[in-house]
């Protein structure tokens, strides 16, 4: 019976498992139970967080006071900075949390919030396949919009100027649509 019981055992946090993941990949979930302290995992977050998320703001905003005369470049950068600023406000946001969004995790798997029978089964259903409908039409915008940002342009000068903006705005849309979709 214990072992009948096992296997059919929702597992909520199967449903999230791609967004952990990427979290993950951005610097953004500690491996295991661990929260944020100073592990092998700190510098990653640093460089992401640091070096992509906040680097790449800092080099949009020089730019904007450098072409403060362009209307066309102002207003441009302007809607990419706000669009920026997220990304490291949300991120801020799952650092302070990551301790209590893993224990709910932990909880959510309790027997408490297990289906009891199939019907319960079948109402939770529903709701899971709207909620990866919507994730998968974020991923679908997100990455999108990143073909037509980075590889419809022609390689600028600085490569490793290039190179780093992709990889930020590369991050930041990973981080906005998996902290979104959590």
């Amino acid at each position: 019976d214990i072992l009948k019981k096992k296997e059919t055992k929702f597992d909520w946090k199967r449903t999230i498992r791609l967004n952990i993941l990427v979290l993950k990949i951005v610097g953004l979930w500690p491996p295991g139970d661990e929260i944020y302290g100073y592990t092998f995992y700190t510098p990653y977050e640093i460089l992401n967080v640091l070096f992509l998320q906040i680097g790449i703001i800092v080099f949009q905003t020089v730019n904007l006071f450098l072409n403060i005369d362009g209307l066309e470049v102002v207003t441009g950068t302007i809607f990419m900075l706000l669009m920026e600023m997220l990304a490291p406000i949300k991120s801020y946001t799952i650092i302070k949390n990551t301790g209590m969004l893993k224990q709910l995790m932990a909880t959510i798997n309790n027997d408490l919030f297990q289906p009891k029978n199939s019907q319960q089964r079948s109402l939770i259903q529903p709701n899971l396949k709207a909620w990866k409908k919507t994730v998968a039409t974020f991923w679908f915008f997100t990455l999108g919009w990143l073909f037509f940002l980075m590889f419809v342009k022609a390689s600028p000068h600085y490569e490793l100027t290039y190179l780093h903006q992709f990889t930020s705005v590369t991050t930041m849309s990973m981080v906005n649509v998996n902290i979104d979709s959590l």
